[in-house]
């Protein structure tokens, strides 16, 4: 957070690659576990400094492309959004440099492209670590790695019998993005 004491807000945007995630159904005690496609996602950011070591805020996301490694070519992926809150503690390393590491619990909605699959919805837990670095005194860019994992549940009918689908669905992130404070 660098200037804390003179910008208590800030706002930033992020672009993120998710290269490697993996995806698990539970239905009925059987599992089944796959590797899911390379996906991409938007955060946006909003923070309140509350000392220049600690801050509290909201890290909504739009993921795209969620779908397994092995869906036919041409096929249109899902979308997840992540309703996430946001606590970051931050150690300043040098003038303008500081790292930072974040816990992101919320709740995330999995969004069907199949016009008449449900949505589903549920837990969501990540967390990252990352490098701010001031291009101003009120600019910044920044850069972060980090994991999440989301827990859905759904319940289903088949052949007039209901059952409770469980999945996790669990990325590794790498992100870049640039913000201002306020």
């Amino acid at each position: 957070m660098g200037d804390a004491a003179a910008h208590k807000l800030s706002a930033s945007a992020q672009f993120e690659l998710l290269p490697v995630g993996s995806g698990k159904v539970t239905v009925n005690g059987d599992s089944m576990s796959q590797d899911t496609a390379v996906a991409y996602g938007i955060t946006a950011m909003f923070d309140y400094a509350i000392n220049p070591y600690l801050s509290v805020g909201v890290a909504p996301r739009l993921m795209l492309n969620v779908k397994a490694s092995d869906a036919p070519e041409g096929e249109s992926g899902d979308k997840e959004l992540d309703l996430r809150a946001r606590i970051t503690g931050h150690l300043p390393l040098a003038p303008g440099l500081d790292v930072y590491a974040s816990l992101m619990p919320g709740y995330s909605i999995g969004l069907a492209s199949e016009q008449g699959m449900d949505n589903v919805n549920g837990f969501g837990l990540g967390g990252a670590v990352g490098a701010t670095y001031n291009l101003t005194p009120s600019m910044f860019v920044g850069a972060e790695v980090g994991y999440q994992r989301a827990f859905f549940s759904q319940d289903l009918t088949i052949v007039d019998q209901k059952i409770t689908a469980d999945t996790t669905l669990s990325y590794l992130h790498v992100g870049l993005g640039a913000g201002a404070r306020f």
